[in-house]
């Protein structure tokens, strides 16, 4: 008697479509030979199911964009990496189970005796539940993946008996002599409402919310995996499917086509074909597998499959919640009067997204008061007032906080000029400066502007600058400024009280003395002046042609003296005119025509023979 366990023939294919609606491929699967790790089954293959079992996983991913083929990825891989590591650690090369690593969990005291295949059967829903952390870790670190989610259903068969894990509305179907019977139980709303009878099986073909789900992989920190278990009979088909197909093509279709079809790579493509014949809206993957080999026992016409929850040794059977916590419900719009009052099922998010979007929220409302409390005291408009500036001086720079500013506020061009400028409330420093070299030729003025005061103030050179910058020389012909005023107080005739100049009357010239516009006592001013003007005369002011004449007593500064003869005498320059109504001051009176003081008070001047002009002919 051989000892040779019987083996077991296991035929496997794996295709998958993108549909006709979806613009990427959101599905994904995987076909994993536990005992050797092999994982190409893309093309049908036969092969003899080793010690440690095969395992089936289909998975449809959610999420938009990329993110739902990003989840679906992440599902197939780490229930490969988990179980891979779980059969590596925990069974020797024949299947039996070894003592479990340090660091393992620790199994329930009722499990510690367990048979191997419930051994594996606590693996996969471990793994199912680990690649749901994954999926949520990686949801919650990257914000644009925020809500990507997936269906799995996976399937491991180790001798004769199958388990498989379920996590949404992805289906597990057997069929056996022609029969097709689906093995796991769809997590969605509209199979609660139809489990609990308040929709019929009509009604749910129709029912316009079929896609909503109740779990998914990733969308919350803790899901309920739920576990059913089947007998292998030999010839049993198997079909691992996502939505798109089940959504479109009918269970009656599925079964024509698995019982009438020899050839599994066959029978894939027409599912598939069958499902975009039918519009493709969604993407569709199928996993067939065919059970072979004297391994297994042939059924009898009595035994059909069923779907049959599985509980593992230790623990509780699954309580079916009417519908999941966390999500809420309200009446779907356009549904018709005689519908019965139905309910849709939203996801509400898991507890870490609340206090997330709660704690952002809050972040942004903060931000949003200190702004409006904070900000317009702080990014105020200065303000600015207005400043008059008189200038006396013509060509100058004004300077306004020399210290702060690299150009000048304006240039004056006349004398006295006044401008107005606007300013800044707060202390400004002014200074004149030249446009030759920058040099400074006024004190700093220090002024205090305020708000709605009224800020005035006057700008002047230096005494010693004014005086050494207006002649060249030393004198006191006065600044360029004051040219006009002393060409006039050079042309007037300032007389001392008493002085008979005995001047002659030239024909022709009018030797009358031109006294600018003013009163007694600017004329008496005047003549105050006279050592001041002589001196000025002496120094040949740029405004006054010298006149050749013998100095007399008396000649006011900037007077034309009488002439020689033989020459004509000019005409004072003046403002006024020539003939110009002339004062008569009592201190300085003209003399008589006759060479005699016009008053007997007056003195009579010393003895000096006036030139004789020439008399013209008219």
């Amino acid at each position: 008697m051989s000892d040779e366990t019987p083996s077991i023939l296991v035929r496997i294919v794996g295709a998958t479509d993108v549909g006709l609606i979806r613009e990427h491929n959101e599905d994904n699967f995987i076909v994993v030979d536990l005992s050797s790790g092999e994982t190409n089954f893309l093309e049908p293959r036969e092969v003899v199911l080793g010690k440690k079992g095969t395992m089936l996983v289909v998975s449809d991913g959610m999420g938009g964009a990329a993110a739902g083929e990003v989840a679906s990825h992440m599902a197939v891989e780490s229930m490969r990496r988990q179980m891979l590591q779980y059969v590596t650690e925990q069974l020797d090369a024949d299947g039996k189970v070894v003592e479990p690593p340090s660091g393992a969990p620790s199994l329930p005291q009722e499990a510690q005796n367990e048979s191997v295949f419930l051994r594996m059967s606590r693996w996969l829903r471990d793994s199912t539940a680990r690649a749901n952390l994954e999926i949520w870790e990686a949801a919650c670190a990257d914000l644009s993946k925020n809500g990507m989610g997936t269906t799995l259903t996976g399937l491991v068969m180790l001798g004769s008996q199958i388990v498989v894990s379920q996590i949404g509305d992805s289906r597990a179907y057997l069929c056996r002599q022609g029969v097709l019977t689906q093995i796991t139980h769809d997590q969605s709303l509209v199979n609660q409402l139809l489990d609990s009878g308040q929709i019929t099986p009509e009604q749910a073909k129709l029912f316009e919310h079929s896609n909503v789900i109740l779990q998914a992989l990733g969308v919350q920190e803790d899901i309920e995996v739920v576990l059913s278990s089947e007998t292998v009979r030999r010839g049993d088909r198997m079909l691992l499917c996502s939505d798109g197909l089940v959504g479109v093509v009918t269970d009656e279709e599925i079964q024509e086509v698995m019982a009438s079809t020899e050839d599994l790579g066959e029978a894939a493509r027409k599912l598939i074909d069958l499902a975009r014949s039918g519009g493709g809206p969604d993407n569709i993957t199928v996993i067939l597998a065919q059970a072979e080999g004297e391994g297994l026992a042939v059924p009898t016409a009595e035994e059909h499959a069923k779907y049959q929850v599985m509980t593992l040794p230790g623990e509780k059977p699954i309580e079916r919640r009417p519908f999941g916590e966390g999500y809420q419900f309200g009446s779907p719009a356009g549904s018709t009067s005689n519908a019965p009052d139905l309910v849709v099922a939203r996801p509400d998010g898991h507890r870490v997204s609340l206090v997330m979007w709660a704690a952002l929220f809050t972040l942004i409302a903060t931000l949003v008061v200190l702004a409006v409390v904070l900000l317009p005291k702080r990014f105020k408009a200065p303000q600015r007032a207005l400043c008059s500036v008189l200038v006396e001086p013509a060509g100058m720079e004004v300077w306004v906080d020399p210290s702060q500013s690299p150009t000048p506020l304006f240039k004056t061009s006349n004398r006295n000029e006044q401008m107005t400028v606007e300013l800044g409330v707060g202390q400004h420093v002014f200074v004149l400066r030249s446009p030759e070299d920058r040099s400074v030729r006024s004190a700093s003025v220090v002024v205090q502007v305020a708000a709605g005061q009224p800020c005035n103030l006057k700008l002047s050179t230096l005494p010693t600058v004014e005086f050494a910058s207006d002649l060249g020389t030393a004198g006191d012909a006065g600044s360029p400024a004051d040219a006009g005023t002393k060409e006039a107080d050079a042309a007037s005739v300032a007389l001392d009280a008493g002085t008979d100049l005995g001047m002659p009357t030239v024909p022709g010239v009018d030797l009358s003395v031109a006294v600018a516009e003013g009163s007694d006592e600017e004329s008496t001013k005047k003549t105050d002046k006279k050592p001041r003007n002589r001196r000025s005369k002496d120094k040949a002011g740029p405004s006054v042609a010298p006149v050749e004449a013998p100095p007399m007593l008396g000649t006011p500064a900037g007077s034309d003296g009488p002439t020689t003869p033989g020459e004509k005498a000019e005409p004072p320059k003046t403002d006024k005119p020539a003939d110009s109504p002339k004062p008569n001051p009592p201190e300085a009176r003209p003399a008589a025509p006759d060479g005699k003081p016009a008053s007997p008070d007056a003195k009579p001047a010393p003895e000096s023979k006036p030139a004789e002009a020439t008399p013209q002919s008219p």
